[in-house]
């Protein structure tokens, strides 16, 4: 009689050290897996600010060769006034 109740009392005690074994494992491989998420994530974040900073620097040389073409062709009217028709 007592090992019936020894044995039914221990089955649950291993199931829970074992499940509690489990979920450890378990929330070991989820934290593993948000770090890399994070990991990647800081890693995108870094490689969106690059191409912000490249669109910016884009933006800024269009509008300084846009200057320049609004420039050349002050100059070319000028010119062209100046010496008249043909």
């Amino acid at each position: 009689m007592k090992k019936r109740i020894f044995f039914a009392l221990a089955v649950p005690l291993l199931l829970l050290a074992s499940s509690c074994d489990f979920d450890s494992k378990e929330q070991e491989d989820l934290k593993l897996l948000r770090e890399e998420y994070l990991t990647q994530i800081a890693e995108l974040r870094q490689s969106i600010e690059t191409m912000n900073r490249n669109i910016t620097v884009t933006y800024q040389e269009l509008e300084t060769l846009r200057a320049r073409l609004e420039e050349e062709e002050r100059i070319h009217a000028s010119n062209a006034s100046k010496n008249g028709p043909g």
